[in-house]
């Protein structure tokens, strides 16, 4: 009888250590290969990510949605949850999971309505978020977040990587090319390629790696965050992030620093060592930027790209910045260690009220500007030219997009309306069935549209309403479900999410960003639940 025991308990482990094994070799493949895998340089660059991409899935998918389904009976019959603790004691909690789902269920129904069932199964070539990507990103979440045994190795050997392409794209940049890649051009940069691809897959990491690093500076989070060298790992990936972000040279990069550091901003008004811990890291990012215009002043020539953001990176503008940025960092320091803590944690809350009192008054600016320009005179028009025209050619021809897609929708079918026109349809039913349109006939004449370069309306163009209500449902019961957990796993992940999100009202899914963003997601539930202490 002992023997048999034990023989039981040998197979378990080894049948565990064959699943941790799988497990580990996809993470690898999606979150490191694919954004470094080139087929023939840059000429085939998004087909042969996704190839890749399509190909891994169908080997290691179908095991681990069987495992997913499998972990979910055993628990049912054990009379739990699909999940952690929390879960099981909170059914609010599964509303994140209830959202994806559907979301799933939607992307389904929508491609067995759609008649372009040829584009609506891979998606639309060169960019593939057809059916089988989107379904992918439901495994994805499910089984790192409640079927993979947490390591936070996975997300330091991610961000490794990560590193290397953020280095390899300064280089680029400065007209330094290690490696030749075929069809390079002054827009493509690393082994991603398009600055506005290497934007959103900075949208992923950055704020997870800049997390992490504020993290290790917290005394509390020492023993999470790793030994010193951990440390000194994750602040050189946050100063190569930052730098890639600022001299990639496409305008995306200034919106995922910003939303970056404002949310970390956020979180660390909680108390004096949060603050301190994100001052270091504004001093670091600040230090990076620094050296970028320190190189770019110097060698004015290696820079062949010209952009608004590459113009601020000169040492007129960074100086003072890398100047306020360490006054800040020591006026702090100075003023906390000797006021008493109940002063500084009322001075964080006055610092967080008036940061969101500021981005409230921006905000609002904003919906001015633009309400100005789209139904304001001519002569106020004259007067404000740069801030108050929303027409087709602002935000580089996405007004033009959004206006046009959103007439397009509304004159669509109930039924189109609620599902849309199928996964990654889009561009098929644009120029199959609204061929004529203005948008495409001029605007677009010698260009394919793809997509809405806006996430949101491009998951609406083509699930439809039921699509995008599951999807921004899912977003949001995920951020917060992480705000509530509060650990550093759990910031990580809303980190990530928030960035990733406005990062996208410009821009759109694509094969090295939505895969991580999911993946991540469940990493840092997993690893929130894993972790008992509470920040």
């Amino acid at each position: 009888m002992i023997k048999e025991n034990s023989q039981e308990k040998r197979g378990e482990t080894a049948g565990k250590g064959i699943i941790h094994g799988i497990s580990a070799i996809y993470l690898f493949m999606v979150a490191c290969m694919v954004p470094l895998y080139m087929y023939d340089g840059y000429y085939g660059l998004s087909s042969g990510k996704f190839i890749l991409y399509r190909n891994i899935g169908f080997l290691f998918l179908p095991i681990m949605l069987f495992l997913i389904i499998g972990k979910g009976i055993k628990a049912a019959k054990q009379g739990e949850r699909l999940g952690k603790s929390d879960i099981g004691r909170n059914k609010f909690l599964l509303l994140p999971e209830i959202f994806l789902l559907l979301y799933g269920l939607c992307n389904i129904l929508s491609f067995l309505l759609s008649p372009y069932k040829r584009e609506g199964l891979f998606g639309a070539e060169g960019w593939y978020m057809g059916l089988f990507s989107q379904l992918s990103f439901l495994i994805l979440y499910f089984y790192y977040a409640y079927v993979w045994e947490a390591e936070k190795e996975a997300l330091a050997v991610i961000l490794t990587v990560c590193g290397f392409i953020c280095v390899l794209a300064v280089l680029n940049r400065f007209g330094i090319w290690p490696v030749a890649f075929r069809g390079r051009t002054e827009n493509t940069l690393s082994t991603i390629g398009n600055t506005n691809w290497l934007c959103g897959y900075l949208s992923v990491m950055m704020p997870a790696g800049t997390v992490l690093f504020w993290g290790s500076l917290r005394s509390g989070c020492r023993k999470q965050a790793g030994k010193q060298r951990g440390k000194i790992a994750a602040g050189l990936f946050t100063a190569a992030a930052f730098l890639c972000a600022a001299i990639q040279g496409s305008d995306s990069g200034l919106l995922v620093m910003g939303t970056a550091l404002s949310f970390l901003f956020l979180i660390s008004c909680r108390d004096t060592e949060d603050m301190d811990a994100f001052w270091d890291v504004f001093l670091t990012a600040a230090g990076a930027w620094l050296i970028g215009a320190l190189f770019r002043d110097c060698f004015p020539q290696r820079i062949l790209y010209d952009s608004r953001s590459l113009s601020l990176i000169h040492m007129t503008i960074m100086v003072p910045v890398f100047l306020a940025a360490l006054v800040c960092r020591g006026l702090w320091r100075l003023w906390s260690s000797k006021a008493e803590p109940e002063k500084c944690l009322r001075l964080l809350a006055r610092m967080k009220k008036g940061f969101l009192i500021l981005g409230g008054i921006l905000l609002l600016a904003a919906v001015l500007f633009t309400a100005a320009g789209l139904w304001g005179s001519d002569e106020l028009k004259s007067h404000f030219p740069f801030l108050l025209v929303f027409n087709e050619q602002w935000g580089n021809g996405r007004g033009g997009i959004w206006k046009e897609c959103m007439d397009i929708w509304l004159r669509e079918s109930t039924v189109r309306k609620l599902l849309g026109v199928g996964p990654d349809c889009l561009r098929v039913f644009l120029y199959t069935e609204q061929g004529n349109n203005p948008l495409l006939s001029t605007a677009y004449r010698e260009a394919v549209l793809t997509n809405c370069h806006n996430e949101w309306m491009t998951i609406l163009m083509n699930t439809g309403l039921a699509g995008l209500f599951t999807y921004v449902g899912f977003l949001a019961g995920m951020a917060r479900r992480f705000l509530k957990k509060g650990n550093l796993s759990s910031r990580i992940g809303a980190a990530v999410l928030v960035t990733y999100t406005i990062h996208n009202m410009v821009s759109f899914q694509q094969i090295t960003s939505t895969p991580l963003l999911f993946l991540i997601l469940g990493l840092a539930w997993n690893g929130s639940c894993a972790d008992k202490s509470s920040e």
